[in-house]
């Protein structure tokens, strides 16, 4: 029946973990300790430890940002720095953050192809002219993205959007060789790389 095959389809658009592997319990006691933080003291005193209210800081609560870069220090064998950190609703939030910030209406942006599905509708939102660039089980083919900087008959790229590694639908992670010939070309020709990172952690 059409409903037993459609409980048989996976859908690879979203990178969406099977719930067993949700850390359930771990964000129980997490949750447990900030609301204990919130009953200590007088109001003004929770407040500076767990803040409720609008946050002063855009890039998101201190104390937030520093326990991120301790772990992500940690992850990437390096130091990261709060400053560099900024938090947002989601990568879809973070992209239209940076889509804003980093292009103007018209602009050209290079997309994987296949890539996230919601992506182009966010890069359509802001205007721009959207590309796509061939891939093949290491991603993105660089030798294309040349070719396609070099064209002098078409607009020079604004952004450049992919997903390094597991890159979702393809699975595909970019190797070391072609990262570094990407950035050699965005700093070449002058563009902006989204590397939506969200599988990195996932090695």
């Amino acid at each position: 029946s059409a409903a037993s095959a459609k409980s048989m389809v996976i859908d690879l658009r979203k990178g969406h973990p099977h719930v067993r592997n949700l850390p359930h319990a771990p964000l129980a006691r997490a949750a447990r300790r900030a609301a204990a933080r919130l009953e200590k003291g007088d109001p003004a005193s929770a407040e500076a430890a767990f803040p409720l209210n609008y946050c002063s800081d855009v890039l998101g609560t201190r104390h937030f940002c520093d326990s991120l870069a301790k772990y992500l220090g940690r992850a990437y064998g390096g130091p990261v720095s709060p400053s560099w950190l900024m938090t947002t609703g989601g990568v879809s939030h973070g992209l239209d953050l940076a889509t804003a910030a980093l292009s103007r209406p018209g602009d050209t942006v290079l997309c994987e192809s296949p890539t996230y599905f919601l992506v182009h509708q966010i890069f359509a939102d802001h205007g721009l002219r959207i590309e796509s660039l061939p891939t093949d089980a290491d991603g993105l083919d660089t030798c294309a993205l040349e070719a396609r900087c070099e064209d002098s008959g078409k607009p020079p790229p604004r952004l450049l959007y992919l997903v390094p590694s597991h890159g979702n639908p393809s699975g595909a992670t970019l190797p070391e060789a072609r990262r570094s010939r990407l950035v050699e070309l965005a700093r070449k020709h002058g563009f902006y790389v989204l590397a939506d990172e969200v599988y990195q952690l996932l090695d």
